[in-house]
C-alpha cells in the first residue's frame, strides 16, 4: 500500500529493506516526512577506497535528506547529508536555524573498512548530533540547542545530484522519529547548559598511559606492584568505619585489593577532555576531595595529573566486575542512573571520596574467573562549580535545574550527608562525558 506523503508510518519507517548499489541521483522517496529529532540508521558496505590521481578524493555521496534542488547554506539543504570525505571516513552535514552546514565527522585516522557490512547511526537527540558504528560513537557534535521543524516534502536520495556516487551499497535503511531517553545509547536527558559550542580540543596521549590506541579500540591492562599498592594506600587512606541505610546498616569490612586494570579508551578519554575543556571556559570556586590530595597521601605520578582549576578528582564508583569491564568499553550511561541504591540527588552519575561508601554500591560477580570478587572503579570526574546541599531530602527538581538548564552556574552536586546524617559526601555529575573511568579496581572484603 502507498504511503501518504503527509502521513507516514514513524513506528518503523523502513526506507529500504534490500541492498541498493549508490548511483548519482537516484531518488529513494519524494514527500518524506522528518521529525526534529530522529536515528536513521542502515546498514553500509564500501567496495573499494576512493582515489583521484593517487590521493583521496572529494566527497562521495550516500544519502541526503532535502527540502531544496540546492547544495548547501540554506534552510533544508542538508537534513542530514551523509558522504565519505576524505577516502571512506563518513562526513555528516545537518542544518539547523543559523547554521545549515553544521557538521559531525568520524575522527581523521578512521575509514570504513572495505568490503565488510557495517551499522552505520546518524541521531539528532537533544542538543546533540552523533555518528555511530555498531553502536559505537564516532563522533558527537553539541549546539542543536534550536532545530529545523519537521518537514512533510522531503526528498530522500541515495547519491545525491553535486557529489559523485560513493563505490558502496545501502541496506536496511530505518528512518525514526527519536526522543532523548529512547535513540540507541542516547542519555536520559539533553545536553547540558555548558556543553554548548564545545571548544575545539587537540587531545593527546596521557603521559601515564602506555599506548595511545587506535581510534574506537580500548585496552584494559594490568598494573604493577606499585600501581596496586599506590591504589590500596588510597583505599586504605579513604576507609572509615560508618554504615549506612545503603548498607542496611551491616559492618563495614575492610578491602584487601586483588587486581587492578587501568583502562585506555581514546575515544572516551576525548569525550572526556571535550567536556572538561567546556567546564574550563566557566569560572570555577575552588572545591576538594579526599581522593584528590594525592600529595599528602604520598602516591606515585601513576594516576596522572588532576587540573584543580576545574575541580578534577579521582573518585570511587561501586559495581560489579563484569559492569566494570562494560562501563570501560562504553562508559557511563545517565539512563542507569539509580539502577542500584536510587536517586537521592537527581538522575546522575554517583561518585564518593570514601572507598567504604562506593564499597555499599559494589557486588560480586557470581560466576566467571572474579567469582566471589568485588568490583570498584577509580574515575577521574571533573566536578567544575560544585552545588553543595546538606540538606535530608533535596528538592531533587532544582539540584538538576541549577546543573543542567540554562543559565545555570554549577556542573556538579555534592551531597553532604557527613555534614547532615555523619556519614559521607557524594559527588552527582549528569553528563556522562564528565567521568572518565579509568582504574578497574577488583578486591574481596576481608574482616581485618
Amino acid at each position: 500500500m502507498m504511503r501518504q506523503k503527509y502521513a507516514p508510518t514513524f513506528d518503523k519507517a523502513v526506507l529500504l529493506a534490500g541492498p541498493r548499489p549508490i548511483k548519482k541521483g537516484q531518488l529513494l522517496k519524494d514527500g518524506y516526512a522528518t521529525s526534529q529529532e530522529f536515528e536513521l540508521s542502515f546498514d553500509l558496505t564500501a567496495h573499494s577506497l576512493p582515489t583521484q590521481a593517487g590521493k583521496q578524493s572529494s566527497q562521495r555521496s550516500i544519502i541526503r535528506f532535502t527540502t531544496t534542488s540546492n547544495n548547501m547554506n540554506g534552510c533544508g539543504d542538508r537534513m542530514p547529508m551523509i558522504n565519505f570525505w576524505p577516502g571512506t571516513r563518513l562526513y555528516v552535514v545537518m542544518g539547523r536555524p543559523g547554521c545549515h552546514n553544521a557538521i559531525c565527522s568520524a575522527p581523521e585516522d578512521w575509514q570504513l573498512a572495505v568490503g565488510k557490512p557495517t551499522r552505520i547511526t546518524v541521531s539528532l537527540v537533544g542538543s546533540d548530533l552523533r555518528i555511530l558504528q555498531d553502536g559505537e560513537e564516532l563522533c558527537r557534535t553539541p549546539g542543536f540547542t534550536s532545530r529545523y521543524p519537521p518537514e512533510s516534502n522531503v526528498k530522500v536520495w541515495i547519491g545525491d545530484n553535486f557529489y559523485d556516487p560513493a563505490d558502496a551499497t545501502i541496506a536496511n535503511i530505518v528512518y525514526k522519529p527519536a526522543s532523548a531517553s529512547s535513540a540507541s545509547g542516547s542519555q536520559a536527558v539533553a545536553a547540558p547548559w555548558w556543553k554548548v559550542n564545545l571548544p575545539s580540543v587537540d587531545v593527546q596521549q596521557p603521559a601515564w598511559w602506555t599506548a595511545w590506541p587506535l581510534q574506537g579500540r580500548a585496552e584494559r591492562l594490568a598494573v604493577d606492584k606499585t600501581v596496586r599498592e599506590a591504589v590500596q594506600k588510597l583505599i586504605d587512606s579513604t576507609w572509615k568505619d560508618v554504615s549506612t541505610r545503603d548498607r542496611e546498616y551491616k559492618k563495614v569490612h575492610h578491602f584487601e585489593v586483588v587486581n587492578v586494570l587501568r583502562n585506555e579508551n581514546r575515544l572516551l578519554w576525548e569525550r572526556y577532555c571535550r567536556s572538561k575543556a567546556g567546564i574550563g571556559r566557566c569560572k570555577i570556586t575552588s572545591g576538594d576531595a579526599k581522593t584528590s590530595r594525592l600529595e599528602d597521601a604520598n602516591l606515585p605520578a601513576c594516576f596522572g595529573d588532576l587540573d584543580s582549576v576545574t575541580n578534577e578528582f579521582l573518585l570511587f564508583h561501586g559495581t560489579n566486575p563484569t559492569a566494570a569491564g562494560l562501563i570501560c568499553d562504553g562508559g557511563f550511561q545517565i539512563s542507569k542512573a539509580g539502577s542500584n541504591k536510587g536517586t537521592l540527588y537527581g538522575n546522575g552519575l554517583y561518585f564518593a571520596e570514601n572507598s567504604s561508601k562506593s564499597d555499599e554500591y559494589a557486588g560480586d560477580d557470581k560466576e566467571g574467573v572474579y567469582q566471589g570478587l568485588f568490583a570498584m572503579m577509580l574515575c577521574r570526574v571533573c566536578c567544575g562549580n560544585m552545588f553543595v546541599t546538606d540538606e535530608v531530602q533535596p528538592n531533587v527538581e532544582n539540584l538538576e535545574r541549577n546543573c543542567l538548564q540554562p543559565g545555570a552556574k554549577h556542573h556538579c552536586v555534592v551531597g553532604d550527608r557527613e555534614k547532615a546524617r555523619g556519614t559521607y559526601r557524594e559527588f552527582v555529575v549528569f553528563d556522562a562525558d564528565q567521568a572518565y573511568p579509568e582504574f578497574v579496581i577488583i578486591y574481596r572484603r576481608t574482616d581485618a
